[in-house]
């Protein structure tokens, strides 16, 4: 007897293909969930830790296979908002007294003021040894919350981050053997204390103090101190002198309205940040401060950014530039312009040999004979302005005065001016640095956010227009990128 096939639904033959690999599909994807379900518990308890403690308590409450692990969630995270309930402290508190295993990593953020009764119960609850990073948080306009110090020194302790919070004897924690990440945020810090944590915590790499208040001096003069990396960002007026000793720090972040440092040594550090108050004037002191201190000690850096510093703290010639910064590979800074700072950039790119990316943002006073050149901010007379050239082809701006610089030898392959507000000045910049840099090969304009699509556009075709020195360069100006002479996509 011959087989009759069957029909599918629209009426048409079929051997039941489709329906098979439907079958197969959901086979497959129950496989996956049984693959899963077949796990260990403490390969399931990992792949949790990467989750957030809301997800990992949502997954656990879904199948009957994981609900028992809810209890050894090691990453624990409690976010009390505003609106937070007397009933989930209740819950939080059962939640983690039943928990059967170490908590590694506690998380609290809080904004509700009056529940430090529960905050200091959940600490009790999960800082036992075992426990590896404890991050406090509290966010809210009353007085700080006191915390006790016994409830932070857990001796397996490798992080620890506290937020707006009085810890009682804060030096209590230099006893922590195993504590390698520090963050001490909006707290009272007295003169010696970082001194004496950098000091006595023998295995801290990482430092991190934001807007704190307190001291006046920073001094760490510890050679034998393990730290790497350290950032101090002070926007008050509080601290009158850097002192640092540290043979082993790689990273050095500093944002304080005055700047004025003694580097004992010549410490190896790759990565350096200086911000100051843009709106301060620079001190003839903190400028030969800058250069003996900390240029001239520093020929390791690799990347150097200065914010609010001006051109008088870098290297004046070529020589003091090829010692200073022989290593230097990426630039970022304010620009502040004017003929003579142009000279000195150039000054400085062509002393560093390793140089292959300069950031910068320019900031320029409003008047005309700081500039000596005209600097008006409409783009439609800018772009009229080079447009409007009766003498033919456009060709390299006149005014940074002669190139006394030979720009020209520089290795620089990426160049980023932020902050582009399309002045006069700005475009005969861009002008200089095509006709010059040979070795370029990514230049990006990023305008400021005021400025309107079709502004941008027409400076990128203006820029399109202009003589470049290397034909392969990639420009992008906002979201237009210009591929060659006339072409704008």
């Amino acid at each position: 007897m011959t087989n009759k096939r069957r029909k599918n639904i629209n009426g048409a033959s079929g051997s039941g293909t489709k329906n098979n690999d439907v079958v197969s599909k959901v086979g497959n994807q129950r496989s996956v969930v049984d693959f899963i379900s077949s796990l260990p518990d403490d390969i399931l308890t990992r792949i949790f830790s990467m989750l957030s403690t809301k997800e990992a308590l949502s997954l656990c409450n879904s199948s009957r296979r994981f609900k028992h692990l809810s209890t050894t969630i090691p990453n624990v995270e409690i976010r009390v908002t505003i609106n937070g309930f007397f009933s989930k402290f209740q819950s939080f508190s059962r939640f983690l007294e039943n928990h059967d295993s170490v908590v590694e990593k506690f998380q609290l953020s809080n904004r509700t003021a009056g529940i430090i009764s529960h905050v200091l119960e959940w600490l009790r609850l999960v800082v036992k040894d075992g426990i590896e990073e404890i991050d406090l948080k509290f966010d809210y306009s009353d007085l700080c919350p006191h915390i006790p110090a016994s409830l932070l020194t857990a001796k397996t302790l490798k992080v620890l981050k506290l937020r707006r919070c009085i810890v009682d004897d804060l030096l209590s924690i230099t006893g922590l053997k195993s504590l390698k990440s520090l963050l001490l945020e909006d707290m009272y810090i007295s003169d010696d204390m970082i001194g004496l944590l950098c000091c006595h915590c023998e295995s801290l790499q990482d430092l991190a103090i934001h807007k704190c208040t307190g001291f006046g001096e920073i001094k760490i003069l510890n050679p034998r101190s393990k730290l790497e990396t350290l950032i101090l960002d002070h926007p008050y007026d509080d601290v009158d002198h850097f002192r640092l000793n540290i043979s082993s720090l790689k990273t050095l972040l500093i944002s304080n309205r005055r700047m004025n440092f003694s580097f004992i040594g010549r410490p190896h550090i790759d990565d350096l940040v200086l911000c100051r108050g843009a709106d301060l004037g620079i001190t003839e002191e903190e400028s030969e401060n800058m250069k003996v201190n900390i240029i001239n000690k520093l020929g390791n850096v690799r990347f150097l950014q200065l914010d609010g510093w001006a051109f008088e703290c870098l290297p004046a010639n070529n020589s003091s530039a090829n010692h200073s910064l022989k290593n230097l590979e990426v630039l970022a800074l304010e620009f502040d312009v004017g003929l003579s700072n142009q000279t000195k950039l150039n000054n400085l790119i062509v002393g560093a040999k390793c140089l292959k990316t300069l950031l910068i943002s320019i900031k320029q006073k409003n008047t005309a004979e700081y500039h000596s050149i005209y600097t008006d901010g409409k783009f439609e007379r800018v772009i009229k302005y080079y447009l409007d050239r009766a003498y033919g082809p456009i060709k390299p701006t006149v005014y940074f005065g002669k190139n006394t610089v030979p720009v020209s030898s520089s290795t620089l392959q990426n160049i980023n001016i932020k902050d582009f507000s399309g002045t006069l000045y700005e475009v005969s910049y861009i002008n200089f640095v095509l006709a010059h840099f040979q070795h370029l090969r990514v230049f990006e304009v990023t305008p400021v956010e005021e400025m309107e699509e079709e502004e941008i556009l027409a400076y990128a075709e203006l820029f399109s227009m202009f003589p470049r020195v290397c034909r392969d360069v990639y420009m992008l100006v906002g979201s237009e990128e210009v591929w060659k002479s006339g072409w704008v996509r």
